[in-house]
């Protein structure tokens, strides 16, 4: 019985930090291509979330077949977001850009709560909740999911980076934004891609996560602290970090809360998110700390 917990636990961590990594890369790509840290990347999870589950509500179609229109969606309001809000801002200060992120984020959340209502939602699907026995522990199929499409999302997008003309110059301009353009890179176009692509993957993680979590209009606050989390552990900027990162912040979840409490799982990994700052911060200032990955891995 306590083998078939861990292993149940352990699998549920998986489906997790799957969750957690494929947020996280997308807020990493905002960063590493345009320096850019998007404080509002939780309500486009929350709306990634209710789109989800009114286009089921109307449609009942499965969430996985709905993410056809999820994720274009997403892509578009990430252009359409990094062009009418962040753009204008980007050779602004840092603190404006911060203050613009925040206002962001309260004008989603408040929008939320007087269209949508404070009331909890919840997508009830009888296969989502259907079980597959693994050594012993029973997994549902949405978790199952979780780890299907995250890692199914992480390879393309590696493969993207890594073999395309647009991927390359993506790279290119996350090493030098002013190299790219020295060679005919249009860069703010770039910016309009690599923001689409960062919420296109919080599109992603929608189904799964209405499987798994109730829909607020707060719903978003929890995984973009999260995501903060994993991003510093793994390296801003830095997709493989944050890859890693992310399955181990959910594993580290998911086995603290199965041995201690759920409750308290959470200071665990704040708590290593602090131990990791200190530690950073031995080597330079604080901007340089959240920019230096461990393992020296970037975007570009």
């Amino acid at each position: 019985m306590a083998e078939s917990l861990l292993v149940s636990a352990l699998i549920n961590g998986i489906a997790l930090g799957a969750i957690y990594a494929l947020i996280s890369i997308g807020l990493n790509i905002v960063f590493g291509v345009m320096d850019f840290v998007n404080f509002a990347h939780g309500e486009y999870i929350m709306l990634s979330m209710y789109g989800t589950f009114f286009l089921y509500k109307s449609t009942g179609l499965n969430p996985l077949i709905l993410l056809l229109v999820i994720v274009p969606l997403m892509f578009v309001i990430g252009v359409l977001t990094q062009r009418i809000v962040f753009q204008p801002v980007l050779d602004a200060p840092g603190t404006m850009q911060i203050f613009v992120s925040l206002g962001l984020l309260l004008i989603l959340q408040n929008a939320a709560l007087v269209v949508f209502g404070s009331e909890t939602r919840t997508l009830d699907l009888p296969w989502g909740s259907e079980t597959i026995t693994l050594i012993g522990a029973h997994i549902t199929y949405a978790r199952i999911s979780a780890i299907v499409l995250a890692v199914g999302a992480t390879a393309l997008l590696f493969a993207f980076l890594r073999y395309t003309h647009l991927g390359r110059v993506i790279r290119a301009t996350a090493q030098s934004p002013e190299g790219a353009e020295i060679v005919g890179v249009n860069t703010k176009y770039i910016y309009l891609i690599s923001f689409g692509l960062g919420l296109a993957l919080v599109g992603v993680a929608s189904a799964p996560l209405t499987m798994i979590y109730y829909i607020t209009p707060t719903v978003g606050v929890q995984f973009v602290l999260i995501s903060f989390v994993v991003v510093v552990l793994g390296g801003l900027g830095n997709l493989q970090g944050a890859l890693y990162a992310g399955f181990f912040i959910g594993i580290l979840e998911a086995v603290i809360s199965l041995y201690i409490g759920s409750q308290i799982a959470p200071a665990f990994y704040f708590a290593l998110f602090i131990a990791v700052l200190y530690i950073r911060s031995q080597y330079g200032s604080l901007s340089e700390l959240v920019r230096q990955p461990l393992n020296g891995g970037t975007l570009g």
